[in-house]
């Protein structure tokens, strides 16, 4: 059995808006990671944000894979509105019994594998769940050895800019992330805050 250590940050860009994190243990015993940007307006995103999330524990109830759980999000945000509810979204489900993760990602969202000498970075650049009655996903396999992390980013960190207007770039995340790589997972997102020039919340 291996432990896992689980940490998240959500700033909005103002007061409300459609990002947020999410994290639990299923009733099978593993554990589940979400990470989403709900698109909008910003008070609208908040309010599809909560939609999500809402779906998010309904359908987390009975045993599924990541791409079924993404499926369901997307009926309901397909079936469910008048056209104005989208989401992007990763999901990760860890097994502790063998570290392995499945994991499947819709919309603009990305993932990081850090590992002591590489970084692997998985990228999701389709429609956004809610948009289409069959949701383009790309879905994964991995395996984490003791020490290394999965990361979920969001479309506004990933399009962050530092103050010269130049885009950071998911490569220059990873690898500051490589470098403590081996640290508890709140100081990993720690290093992340200072790349984005905004204080954590």
């Amino acid at each position: 059995l291996t432990e896992f250590e689980v940490s998240g940050w959500t700033q909005q860009a103002q007061s409300v808006g459609g990002d947020f994190h999410d994290w639990t243990v299923l009733p099978d015993g593993r554990l589940a990671l979400a990470g989403g940007d709900a698109q909008g307006a910003p008070l609208q995103a908040s309010l599809n944000a909560a939609a999500v999330q809402a779906a998010l524990r309904a359908h987390t109830g009975y045993r599924h894979s990541a791409s079924q759980l993404l499926s369901r999000l997307n009926d309901t945000l397909w079936q469910g509105s008048a056209g104005d509810q989208f989401a992007s979204f990763g999901y990760g489900i860890v097994n502790p019994e063998t570290g392995e993760i499945d994991l499947a990602l819709a919309g603009t969202v990305a993932a990081f594998v850090i590992r002591e000498e590489s970084r692997e970075i998985y990228a999701a650049d389709g429609a956004p769940l809610g948009t289409g009655i069959e949701p383009p996903m790309k879905t994964l396999t991995l395996t984490l050895e003791p020490g290394e992390c999965l990361v979920l980013l969001t479309n506004g960190v990933r399009a962050a800019t530092d103050q010269a207007g130049l885009r950071i770039g998911e490569a220059v995340m990873a690898a500051t992330l490589r470098r403590h790589w081996c640290e508890p997972a709140d100081s990993l997102a720690g290093w992340v805050r200072p790349l984005l020039g905004r204080p954590g919340k």
